[in-house]
């Protein structure tokens, strides 16, 4: 996901993004990827204009790690009205934000999986977040 750029499904009958069980990357979605020697596209704080939102993303068919989306983004971000179904028991994460400043995630509802919502990133707003048999909802890595 370059600058300036949104994925937008239709409100009211939300298209799913599934993981195919081949696929072997970490994450459904990823505004901020690491490169081979695990440098990342964008400096973090600097990762400006996306959005996520009106989607189910499904990772039931992936791996025990994977990632449903890695959110390492900043100013003017948000993740909105997403279902996010993982595997129940599994070591699977909803959201990844390991890096980052400044975002709003709002309307989510986190489905199964190891964690929810893994927080490392400062300055965000959240409302209206739900946990369902998530082993831990929030796991708040750091933070200011």
């Amino acid at each position: 996901m370059f600058y300036y750029t949104q994925l937008i499904g239709d409100a009211t009958n939300l298209p799913t993004i599934k993981g195919m069980a081949q696929f072997t990357g970490g994450y459904l979605l990823d505004p901020d990827p690491y490169d081979a020697m695990g440098n990342s596209w964008f400096t973090n704080q600097n990762n400006f204009f996306r959005q996520v939102r009106n989607f189910i993303l499904d990772t039931t068919d992936n791996a025990d790690d994977f990632k449903a989306i890695h959110w390492q983004v900043s100013q003017a971000t948000s993740l909105q009205n997403i279902v996010f179904n993982l595997v129940v028991g599994s070591q699977q994460t909803g959201v990844w934000m390991d890096n980052g400043s400044s975002l709003f995630l709002g309307d989510l509802i986190i489905n199964g999986g190891g964690t929810g919502l893994f927080a490392g990133n400062q300055q965000y707003t959240i409302r209206n977040v739900t946990f369902n048999n998530c082993q831990t909802g929030i796991f708040q890595n750091w933070g200011e």
